[in-house]
């Protein structure tokens, strides 16, 4: 091992790096729950939202697919912003993007232990199953395949995703063949029209939830050193994905709301439903239909672990190289893979987060969840809104740019300083009041660092500099 070692090794393809951008997403675990919390904003109208949401989400992803070509790098947006807007802004943005990787580390492994607690509770192989428990035994899973050398995780995590999409896609062709919208006086206008008296505000609002369905899309632009062709691949990825993901929750929302309103019970029984999926599965196809979408959404929120714990060593990886580069977190092995120190960090630190939800606060599973998707929602349109800003500067900077790309940075920027200010104002209740705090003290704690440690803007200057020889 040489400490003089900086890039990993290029064993990712296509199918690969694809896998890393769906899992990010985690999809069904997504379409289980936020939907939800679209329609408390909008009502039957959850699938215009995510319509507006893939459209903001386009925006965004082209700006991380033009600036990967330009700076293929482990380091993601830390790279993308020091290059653009400098080298404070760029350590801000990636402490700000591995606050919310960190964060959705929580959500997912909640996620998993409330769909898996629910699964074999509704199986009978386990009654009354311990969603504590659960969690423990999903975090030492996902720590085993962690360490499982990256070209294999990222197939699996394709593989186990795609089928997922493909069975909801399914199972809402299902309902859409056996439901009759005249007869409950819903139409399909109604799902892409807010009723009277729905401001734009709550759209707006609704509109944060359906970004953060899409959240995670960028973590292929983690791999711009073990793609085998980063400028091409990671591109392809982040915009394929997210059209693929886009139309997809636009179908699948669409089938959950007119499926379970044709229950009678309106929108309040799409609100209280248990799972989403598993409701339409157990109406629609067959009884027990359902425990197999509650299995898919447990796989989901399974790769969403995986994924992010490939996403977060990487981000964590660019830091250490370059601050730190003589440390064993900032060392690649003898193959030229991740430093195990790092994955073993990462792994552990959404259980550390589920149990101070869980030991510390009181909250339930359901409060892990909610609380930590919140979290990451407000630091993930941060570093977002900051990378829309530098690749707009470089698009200014550059020769045969036209005015419509020119454009692009502008309206990303626009929609997610708009998304912000109507989560963070007025304040929530409870733990909503105080998260926006937790998110700004994350955030100014990186800004505080590169005021009182001087040197550590000179040593990523130089760190920028020194892995221009690695793109």
């Amino acid at each position: 091992m040489e400490s003089s070692k900086r890039s990993l090794t290029r064993t990712v393809g296509l199918v690969g790096v694809v896998g890393v951008s769906i899992a990010g997403m985690a999809p069904t675990l997504a379409m289980n729950l936020n939907p939800q919390q679209l329609a408390s904003h909008v009502g039957s109208a959850v699938p215009l939202v995510f319509a507006l949401a893939t459209v903001a989400i386009l925006l965004i992803a082209w700006c991380f697919a033009r600036l990967s070509r330009e700076y293929p790098t482990a380091g993601s947006v830390y790279r993308f912003v020091g290059e653009t807007l400098g080298v404070r802004t760029g350590v801000i943005s990636g402490w700000s993007m591995l606050g919310a990787y960190f964060c959705f580390a929580g959500l997912v492994l909640s996620g998993f232990a409330i769909f898996m607690a629910s699964l074999l509770d509704a199986t009978g192989v386990w009654t009354g199953a311990n969603a504590d428990v659960i969690a423990i035994c999903g975090t030492v899973l996902v720590l085993v395949l962690s360490l499982a050398p990256v070209h294999r995780v990222t197939v699996v995590l394709l593989l186990v995703e795609v089928v997922s999409v493909l069975a909801m896609l399914v199972l809402a062709v299902f309902v859409f063949v056996q439901v009759d919208l005249g007869s409950m006086g819903l139409g399909a206008v109604d799902l892409f029209i807010p009723t009277d008296g729905i401001p734009f505000s709550e759209v707006a609002l609704a509109l944060s939830f359906g970004l953060l369905s899409f959240a995670g899309f960028e973590q292929a632009a983690t791999l711009g050193e073990d793609a085998i062709d980063p400028r091409r691949q990671i591109p392809i990825a982040l915009i394929g994905t997210t059209l693929f993901a886009g139309l997809a929750f636009v179908i699948i929302s669409a089938a959950e709301v007119v499926g379970i309103y044709d229950t009678k019970g309106g929108m309040t029984a799409f609100a209280n439903a248990p799972g989403l999926l598993q409701t339409l599965g157990d109406r629609y196809v067959s009884d027990g239909a359902g425990d197999v979408f509650a299995a898919f959404a447990v796989a989901s929120a399974l790769a969403g672990a995986l994924g992010l714990t490939v996403a977060s060593t990487r981000l964590i990886f660019a830091f250490a190289r370059d601050l730190t580069p003589t440390r064993a977190i900032a060392k690649t092995s003898a193959q030229g893979e991740m430093p195990r120190i790092g994955i073993v960090f990462c792994a552990l630190i959404g259980l550390v987060e589920y149990a101070f939800v869980r030991v510390v606060c009181g909250g339930t599973p359901d409060d892990s969840f909610f609380w930590w998707s919140t979290a990451g929602a407000l630091l993930i349109l941060v570093p977002y809104m900051l990378l829309s800003i530098g690749a707009g500067t470089m698009f200014a900077r550059l020769k045969g740019i036209g005015r419509l790309e020119i454009i692009i940075p502008v309206l990303a920027v626009a929609v997610i300083a708009y998304t912000l200010k109507v989560n963070v104002f007025p304040l929530g209740e409870g733990a909503y009041r105080v998260i926006p705090f937790l998110v700004i003290a994350w955030i100014a704690a990186a800004i505080v660092a590169t005021i009182v440690w001087p040197s550590l803007l000179q040593r990523v200057h130089y760190g920028l500099l020194g892995n221009e020889t690695d793109s």
